[in-house]
């Protein structure tokens, strides 16, 4: 038994031992990054930009808190901002083009201007953005596709730089927004839409067999 002990004590040494050289080995790779410019840099524009978009998301999240519209038969209209095809843009950028595009939906004048307040940025300069990026085809309840409207490129980015500076935002290069980007946003939307109308028109004839069926 004794003997046992002995080796249990020795191996935990070994282990302690060892644990003490890989420590060591640790504390020296994390100096030399220290001292690596690359990684400093890489670790201060992942914070940096973690930072902008928590603030755009909150952003989003107080624009959809905005007071709905209710008409006089009780329809509610709210906000809608929702980050516009983040595959397409990527993130960040897809939360400011978002921001733009739902100025559309603060239609009255009390939205409009709590709008403006939460972002900082006149509604008109937001509606001339959200114009000039155009708006992508969709399909309606009623079975038709509403048709893409084209934006203005040129118009368009000189208003998204200003948007961003006053949003605060700096890491994400919104530069990056492109007319092959846009292009390829409207196909893709025009896609989904066909494809929508094709689901819709295949449970509207399940939906007729059936009717049948139970006659």
């Amino acid at each position: 038994m004794s003997n046992l002990k002995t080796v249990q004590e020795a191996i935990a040494n070994k282990i302690a031992e060892a644990q003490k050289v890989a420590d060591q080995a640790k504390h020296n790779k994390l100096m030399k990054l220290i001292d690596n410019p690359a990684f400093i840099e890489t670790k201060r524009v992942t914070q940096a930009k973690q930072a902008e978009l928590d603030a755009l998301n909150t952003m989003i999240t107080q624009l959809t808190n905005i007071t709905p519209f209710v008409a006089k038969d009780k329809t509610k209209f709210s906000v809608s901002v929702y980050p516009v095809a983040q595959a397409t843009f990527g993130v960040g950028i897809a939360q400011i083009l978002g921001i733009v595009r739902g100025i559309d939906s603060a239609f009255i004048d009390t939205m409009e201007a709590e709008y403006s307040a939460i972002t900082g940025i006149p509604a008109i300069e937001l509606q001339q953005a959200s114009l000039a990026l155009g708006s992508p085809a969709y399909a309606t309840k009623d079975g038709m596709i509403v048709a893409t409207e084209p934006g203005n490129f040129n118009e368009l980015m000189p208003l998204l730089q200003s948007i961003a500076i006053q949003l605060n935002i700096y890491e994400f290069d919104i530069n990056s927004v492109t007319q092959d980007k846009i292009e390829l946003w409207y196909l893709r939307e025009k896609q989904k839409a066909v494809k929508k109308l094709e689901e819709q028109a295949i449970a509207s004839e399940l939906d007729d067999e059936q009717f049948i069926l139970e006659d």
